[in-house]
């Protein structure tokens, strides 16, 4: 039995994200919400996300990072962060999103914590 290929089909997963909102600033003493929307005719196969803490003098330093495989056309995410598990300064919210086919969607989002 021949074992068929999967081949990229240029066709990336679509993204939505409801938060965080791009350039916001947010509380450090609220809770942090993570809420998207990733959708893929070839399914959703791997999520991947990731919350670095840019610091121009000390570097990045990655606070969260997860990843779900949850092999669906659509899925939601929805998670909400304890309050002051984020410390002030400036962050990259990052979800990458890879398909059946293997085509990956990618979308970062700059906010701030205060």
């Amino acid at each position: 039995m021949e074992q068929e290929e999967v081949k990229v089909d240029g066709s990336t997963p679509y993204t939505k994200v409801a938060a965080p909102a791009a350039e916001n600033v947010y509380k450090a003493s609220e809770g942090f919400k993570l809420q998207g929307n990733f959708t893929d005719k070839d399914n959703i196969k791997q999520l991947d996300v990731n919350l670095v803490r840019l610091d121009g003098n000390a570097g990045s330093e990655n606070v969260v990072s997860f990843q779900r495989k949850p092999d669906v056309h659509f899925y939601q995410l929805d998670t909400l962060l304890a309050p002051n598990t984020l410390a002030p300064g400036n962050y990259q919210l990052t979800f990458r999103s890879v398909d059946g086919r293997q085509n990956e969607g990618t979308t970062d989002i700059k906010f701030s914590v205060n």
